[in-house]
């Protein structure tokens, strides 16, 4: 960063503050012979353009805040009117507190991060939670097993519950009760038959799957279809329309995307694809082995080993600016994109479970990870939720069985 008026900055909306009070061992007192603890308020700069906690001083603050948001400045005004070095603009741009026009590429996309927020009508509250709940790299459990053992909880074994429920606590009960009611009313049983409440019966998290079956193209077809594809549009005009799908979509925007990454199909490539709703068809992205496509789908559940036992898995992305074109800025926006991803696995768990596939679902995704290999910008376009499904494992070894149960006083 030069000196010159061609250099401008100015500060991003996109950017937060928390101060921290601690105690802290005084050097200066030590090296004088006594040990005593001082008192250190620290600030941190938390900045959604880089995802990242930065400490700085106090005292930097006040210059920090005094350059402007809406206008940029030349860094000799920067520098001149608000106490600064340009050391420290230089920290406050290397760490997404300031955007400038300077043409470094780490620059250059910080501010590309903050028009696309602006652009994109994010909420800034909703830009925080998202993107500083992304993850990279993470690994929630243990490594995979030896390819030929199956382990007998890919969960927490029960010791291990054991000793959490030790260590924190029973949790809060499973039923609940307010603690004041007015009165009751017994209700008469719910149960129907047919096959919609014989599915919704049997529909459960599958996580076993057998790796040597191969599943049927048809079966991801039907998935695909009647869970993201197009059964309807309604036409606004010219080059504006609403589609429908068997599940609800907030606005009728309908923003989930979503990318299959198939590894044992029978009659397909494994692979990364799209799901075209316009054609339905799978467009190859990046064409894999089985077992590098494997060793994605453990890469992008956090290092979770059932994932990688899927046949497919369904990655589902946001489009940020088709939902927030309606919803600018709204502090409900966010929350909605997330509703509408879990409406699209139920349907996916219903579906599945007609067709005699087990399903599962995970948000413990290395988000970063997902929206690389897909090729796509994180703030325009971002990583939700993972599905899976694929032919079970029979016997089940693995997941939990649950006993029947009826509601007391219930006929």
């Amino acid at each position: 960063m030069t000196s010159t008026a061609l250099c401008r900055v100015r500060r991003t909306k996109y950017l937060f503050f928390y101060i921290e009070d601690g105690r802290f061992l005084d050097i200066s007192a030590l090296l004088g012979g006594t040990v005593s603890l001082t008192n250190v308020r620290q600030v941190y700069a938390l900045s959604i353009l880089t995802q990242e906690v930065v400490p700085i001083q106090l005292s930097m603050l006040d210059s920090l805040v005094c350059i402007p948001s809406e206008d940029w400045i030349s860094v000799d005004d920067a520098v001149s009117d608000n106490g600064l070095t340009q050391v420290d603009l230089k920290f406050f741009a290397d760490h997404g507190l300031i955007v400038t026009d300077a043409d470094t590429p780490d620059l250059v996309e910080f501010r590309r991060r903050d028009e696309t927020l602006a652009s994109s009508q994010w909420n800034v509250f909703a830009a925080l939670f998202h993107f500083f709940s992304r993850w990279n790299d993470v690994r929630v459990k243990r490594g995979p097993p030896p390819e030929d053992q199956l382990p007998e909880d890919i969960g927490y074994t029960r010791d291990e519950h054991r000793e959490f429920v030790r260590k924190y606590g029973k949790p809060p009960a499973h039923f609940y009760e307010p603690e004041r009611t007015l009165g009751a009313v017994d209700l008469p049983s719910g149960r129907k038959t047919g096959e919609l409440y014989a599915i919704l019966e049997k529909r459960k998290t599958t996580r076993s799957m057998d790796r040597s079956v191969p599943m049927r193209l048809g079966d991801l077809s039907t998935i695909l279809y009647y869970t993201f594809g197009c059964h309807g549009i309604l036409p606004f005009m010219d080059g504006v329309a609403a589609i429908k799908r068997t599940s609800p979509s907030g606005g009728g925007l309908h923003p989930t995307e979503v990318y299959p990454l198939v590894i044992n199909v029978n009659g397909i490539q494994p692979g990364m694809y799209h799901y075209s709703v316009e054609r339905h068809r799978l467009e190859l992205l990046v064409e894999l082995d089985e077992d590098t496509a494997r060793s994605w789908a453990n890469e992008f559940t956090a290092g979770q080993i059932y994932p990688s036992w899927a046949h497919v898995l369904f990655i589902m992305t946001s489009r940020f600016y088709r939902h927030q074109w309606k919803y600018r800025k709204h502090e409900k926006a966010y929350s909605v994109l997330l509703m509408d991803a879990a409406h699209l696995s139920q349907t996916l768990y219903l579906i599945a479970t007609e067709l005699g596939l087990g399903a599962f679902v995970t948000a413990a995704i290395n988000s970063d990870a997902l929206e690389s290999r897909l090729g796509i910008h994180p703030y325009e376009q971002g990583a939700i939720l993972v599905c899976g499904c694929g032919v079970p494992l029979e016997p089940d070894e693995i997941d939990p069985k649950f006993a029947p149960y009826e509601p007391q006083g219930n006929d």
